[in-house]
């Protein structure tokens, strides 16, 4: 029989004063540890397996820990909520939790850090970005897979292997996607994530957060403006964005003419 294993380290070191313990307690529960780095006051997280089972001796205990912890009930991150709920009315001395169960997840903790009202300072954690591997004991085709997950104050975002292999097949004119995305923004994509959608991608930074979790029009628009497809000149830029919206018109006519021919609605 196989062993499953999952483990994962966490890229990003967080500040002591960003996490307490109520935080430290649930990500134990999931199978995370850590190692404080005294020199700057920051922990590196880092998983060696897989759990989802928070164990209490007590939970009159735990559960007057997490409402000091988390005092503001205004301010509290959804898996607090959910935890005060599950909790409340149990007067046994011994409880197991099944996070899953819950809906409570190692990246909830993480998200919920990046909430604080502590994490406001000068130089404020954007994100927590962790890159992992699950894998198996018995070697078989797919029996490794390498991950990586992009933790924001309002997502969380992830990829596998198998999505960097899609994108180095969907190789352009020569041009490695990965490269692509490793390029810093040009001028002209600069303006144009200013004004889509009345910049809803505006936060947006480089051509790798392009690639995530924006929509497929956006993203399409924002590769023909890239300097590695060959976006070299405000002419060739307004070349291309017009072509963009002649097609999507001929497309719009298409759409109306066939409408009045048929039951189209």
């Amino acid at each position: 029989m196989a062993d499953y294993y999952n483990v994962y380290t966490v890229l990003t070191k967080i500040p002591f004063d960003l996490t307490n313990s109520s935080d430290l307690s649930l990500l134990k529960a999931f199978g995370v540890n850590w190692e404080d780095c005294e020199k700057d006051h920051t922990r590196y997280f880092f998983s060696e397996g897989s759990l989802a089972e928070l164990s209490l001796e007590s939970p009159e205990a735990f559960l007057g820990q997490l409402t000091s912890d988390y005092s503001d009930n205004e301010s509290r991150p959804y898996w607090v909520t959910q935890l005060v709920t599950e909790l409340k009315g149990k007067d046994i001395d011994d409880v197991h939790i099944d996070l899953d169960s819950v809906k409570i997840s190692w990246e909830d903790i993480f998200r919920g850090i990046l909430n604080k009202k502590e994490n406001t300072r000068k130089d404020p954690l954007v994100a927590i970005e962790v890159m992992g591997s699950y894998g198996c004991s018995k070697v078989t085709p797919g029996a490794f897979v390498g991950w990586a997950i992009r933790i924001t104050k309002d997502r969380v975002l992830s990829a596998g292997v198998e999505d960097i292999l899609r994108k180095m097949r969907k190789m352009r004119k020569g041009v490695d996607i990965t490269a692509r995305q490793s390029e810093p923004l040009n001028q002209y994509q600069k303006v144009f994530k200013e004004r889509y959608g009345e910049g809803i991608y505006s936060y947006i930074q480089s051509a790798d957060e392009a690639e995530n979790g924006c929509d497929t029009l956006f993203l399409f628009l924002m590769r023909e403006l890239s300097t590695s497809e060959g976006c070299d000149s405000l002419n060739e830029a307004v070349r291309r964005l017009n072509a963009a919206e002649t097609d999507l018109g001929g497309c719009i006519e298409a759409l109306m003419e066939d409408a009045e021919n048929t039951e189209m609605v």
